[in-house]
């Protein structure tokens, strides 16, 4: 791995470097061997090193030199990837270094073909996509033969592969609503010549209108988990057949018009319907009121079955995931420290807006006006990839720029190459998963709760005071940090992992939650500067009583400081100087310094470093002093 990163990769190894790449192909070798144990072959292993420490290159190099072996001897590997280009270029990569053609394939949607795929099993190589993984998985112990796609991508020399490496995250919980509006225009789309053909099918559908309608009548709408919906008989209510029969019905004819694409649209859009109140019906579910789109029904289920193959995780975001910690088969593996730098990267902050995908979209204009204004002073000439929601990207883009700009919105930016020579970032809203999303990944992973844990503000779970809160928080994190990664800093350049120099912009809220988000980018980006960022006439959002909430930028920029700092002392001059904080935001660090119980002087503490005054008048010095 050594000669291939300097020769090949053109790249500088270290100490810390080979540790990580030591510990990957330990892990990859204990799955390999664990695979006949009936319980440890079910493990999970997760392995978190930061982006640029070459785990994608030492997955396929491990691999590839595995390609000297025999069928009979190989352990067969499976290798599950974001994008299908990355699966491409993964199989077709392992093929160059192992001189072996056809040594490892990829499969997935663009390459689907019943003889393709009964050849799989051929390969001692097999990369798909998470899509095509997390269906397989889905559909493993599903009646119809025709959905199974686990024997084909697990099938090797009778015993199974032995080792499955997953790139980034998987999705260990499959989520699934209906909505009592979108529920309402299926069935009323819906012929009564066709209900008739599927009684029992149309009775379980109206069945849940129902259950939403009786909820919202109610005087207050709480969330609430509810029995486990059952036909009459006791039986399973199968919505298979009625939604297949549904290609025979014109949906379009029904708005007075033969069009044979919106007949499709309409057809897609509801069996898409159907298919949720499927894993709704037979499921333990809850209700809730969802921001727009109002009563819902939610569930969700494990889809990793007791009996499945476990995988080594390469999530570079892993530390700040806490789903990881809820999944009892997961363990997420001690990394090195010191294997990247993000010395040459400054994150500029501006504090005290809200971020949130409603907000935003609802004041745009007078958000983004001034930070286009300031970002076009800073950034001239400059390669800027921009990560911002959805609903604001075509804003942004109708926006005169003094610097090139590539935008992408949260949900299409994890694992993507396309912006690894921009140089700067900025953050334009942060992404945050909705309350039902965190309620259905602990309900997955964890079992069902109840009512109270539902509507409660404290849903204790490990180290955290409200697991459903700190779901949300992590998520966010991990997805910001995978946007910032995005650019050119996940590049190494040198023996001591540093990167290029780059410059992260990014709005934050006030506050504990604005805090925690700072806490773990800084986390997870080893080294990195956090610098106040002002712009002009984009003021901190005001509270009820019209004062700016929190103490701004200057404290997130002193306190990094200060944590990053080597030991000595460092006087109040150089330390305005450093962070740009004014005098009177320094003043108030230094006063909540001087308090025991501050949460400013616990985390001086933490990193060894105290508030110095010496004298008093004209000849008094003070300073923050560091030891060792």
């Amino acid at each position: 791995m050594e000669t291939h990163w300097t020769l090949t990769l053109k790249n500088s190894p270290s100490p810390a470097l080979k540790s990580v790449w030591m510990t990957q192909a330990r892990i990859f070798g204990l799955h390999i061997l664990n695979h006949d144990d009936p319980e440890k072959r079910t493990h999970w292993h997760v392995l978190a090193p930061p982006t640029g420490s070459g785990k994608t290159q030492g997955t396929m190099l491990y691999c590839a030199m595995m390609a000297t072996w025999g069928d009979t001897e190989h352990p067969g590997v499976l290798i599950v990837t974001r994008l299908i280009e990355d699966a491409d270029k993964i199989a077709s990569e392992i093929n160059r270094l192992s001189s072996r053609l056809n040594y490892a394939a990829s499969y997935h949607s663009g390459k689907k073909s019943e003889t393709l795929r009964e050849a799989l099993a051929s390969n001692p190589v097999l990369v798909v996509t998470h899509s095509a993984y997390e269906t397989a998985l889905c559909n493993q112990h599903g009646e119809e033969s025709f959905t199974q796609t686990w024997p084909f991508y697990s099938s090797w020399q009778g015993t199974g592969r032995k080792l499955v490496v997953i790139d980034e995250a998987p999705a260990f919980v499959r989520q699934s609503q209906v909505s009592l509006d979108s529920l309402r225009l299926t069935l009323g789309a819906l012929p009564q010549v066709f209900r008739d053909d599927y009684p029992a099918e149309t009775k379980g559908v109206s069945d849940l209108v129902t259950i939403m309608e009786t909820k919202a009548a109610a005087t207050e709408s709480k969330e609430e988990v509810l029995a486990r919906h059952r036909a009459d008989d006791g039986g399973r209510i199968d919505l298979k057949r009625m939604t297949a029969a549904m290609k025979l019905i014109r949906f379009d004819e029904q708005i007075g018009e033969e069009r044979l694409i919106e007949n499709s649209v309409l057809l897609e859009q509801h069996r898409r319907v159907l298919l949720s109140a499927q894993e709704v019906l037979n499921q333990p579910m809850y209700y809730a009121k969802v921001m727009r789109k109002g009563h819902t029904l939610n569930s969700s289920r494990l889809i990793v079955l007791p009996d499945v193959k476990g995988a080594v995780v390469l999530d570079a975001t892993a530390p700040v995931n806490v789903m990881y910690e809820i999944f009892n088969k997961a363990k997420l593996e001690q990394m090195p420290s010191g294997v990247r730098s993000y010395r040459a990267v400054t994150v500029w902050v501006n504090r005290g807006q809200n971020v949130g995908k409603d907000y935003l979209s609802k004041r745009t204009a007078e958000i983004l006006r001034p930070v286009i204004d300031d970002l076009n002073s800073k950034l001239v000439g400059r390669n800027v990839f921009v990560a911002t929601h959805k609903t604001i990207k075509q804003t942004i883009l109708a926006e005169k720029t003094t610097f090139k700009r590539s935008i992408a919105h949260w949900g299409a930016i994890d694992g993507s190459n396309v912006w690894q020579d921009c140089d700067a970032a900025v953050i334009f809203g942060l992404p945050s998963k909705p309350d039902h999303w965190a309620a259905n990944m602990f309900f997955g992973l964890q079992g069902v709760q109840d009512t109270a844990w539902l509507r409660s503000k404290a849903r204790a779970f490990g180290n955290h005071l409200d697991i459903r809160s700190a779901l949300k928080t992590g998520q966010t994190i991990a997805e910001v940090v995978q946007a910032i990664n995005r650019i050119r800093c996940r590049k190494v350049v040198d023996s001591e992992g540093n990167c290029p120099s780059a410059d992260v912009y990014i709005l934050l809220p006030d506050g504990p939650w604005g805090d925690t988000v700072l806490n773990g980018i800084t986390r997870l980006m080893e080294g990195v500067a956090v610098k106040p960022w002002v712009i002009s006439g984009c003021a901190p959002r005001k509270t009820a009583r019209g004062r700016p909430s929190g103490n701004g930028n200057a404290f997130a920029s002193v306190l990094q400081y200060l944590k990053n700092m080597n030991s000595g002392t460092i006087t109040k001059a150089e330390l305005l100087s450093e962070t740009q904080a004014s005098e009177s935001s320094l003043k108030r660090f230094i006063a909540e310094a001087k308090k025991e119980s501050s949460e400013v002087a616990t985390r001086l503490e933490e990193w060894q470093t105290t508030y110095v005054s010496i004298g008093q008048g004209r000849s008094a010095s003070s300073y923050f002093l560091k030891r060792e």
